[in-house]
């Protein structure tokens, strides 16, 4: 997904819901929890693109932006916990 860009609260939400498939898919891939075979730091990893989240990110709509995209990426950053199988806190 690099590259992308929202410009439209549709594009904001399109690539909201590309992460989310993308972080089951790699939760999905990993291999279960204790294997000798996979380190977590050799594991594929999903980075996200601020500018993906909100159509608007500018500096002249700094608050509105910051609170919008805190949301979006603390909703993501749960959802990816939810399917992180090395994380055994």
């Amino acid at each position: 997904m690099l590259g992308e860009a929202a410009l439209t609260a549709t594009d904001a939400k399109k690539y909201y819901h590309d992460y989310l498939t993308a972080i089951k898919a790699v939760g999905q891939d990993k291999s279960p929890s204790g294997s000798q075979t996979s380190r977590p730091s050799s594991d594929p990893t999903v980075s996200i693109k601020l500018s993906a989240l909100h159509p608007r990110y500018e500096v002249a709509n700094e608050a509105r932006v910051l609170d919008e995209t805190y949301r979006s990426v603390l909703a993501l950053l749960i959802h990816a916990r939810e399917h992180n199988r090395w994380d055994h806190h």
